[in-house]
């Protein structure tokens, strides 16, 4: 059975869908760094504040989610087939 969705969903589900995208290698780098970080404090090493802004990434803006979104967007209304 076809869930039928009006404008304001389809766009919501984009943006979700845009959000997870960009996201996810985000918080990948992030816990990688933490992960790290934290092997070198249980090793007895220091961790200092630029070690911290070298390593952890910057948050996701919502710009950049934004961006995929509309790239997402795009391909849905573009009514070409997608078939080579």
């Amino acid at each position: 059975m076809a869930v039928h969705k009006n404008p304001f969903e389809l766009r919501f589900d984009i943006l979700k869908m845009a959000q997870e995208i960009v996201e996810r290698p985000y918080q990948e780098k992030y816990n990688m760094a933490w992960m790290y970080l934290n092997d070198v404090i249980e090793k007895g090493g220091v961790v200092t504040p630029e070690d911290i802004a070298r390593m952890v990434p910057q948050p996701v803006s919502a710009d950049e989610i934004k961006r995929k979104a509309a790239e997402l967007y795009e391909f849905v209304v573009d009514n070409r087939p997608t078939y080579a």
